[in-house]
């Protein structure tokens, strides 16, 4: 079974990304802090969609949290 962080390194080629969980009674959130290289062309809407959908396939108590920074170098 794939992981998100494998969803985001093999799929949408994404290098640096630091995955946090914040668990409460009713739901976890994940915190996404990503980078996405200069060469990437995905629209960040395109990533973050595919993030929640990938989650809430693990568990729809999940929720996403996703900073996103584009490298310039």
């Amino acid at each position: 079974m794939k992981t998100v962080k494998d969803l985001l390194t093999q799929e949408l080629n994404l290098k640096e990304i630091d995955i946090i969980s914040v668990i409460d009674k009713a739901h976890t959130n994940l915190i996404f802090d990503i980078v996405i290289p200069f060469e990437i062309k995905k629209e960040e809407k395109h990533i973050k969609e595919k993030i929640e959908k990938e989650i809430k396939k693990i568990n729809r108590n999940y929720y996403a949290v996703i900073n996103i920074d584009n490298s310039y170098v």
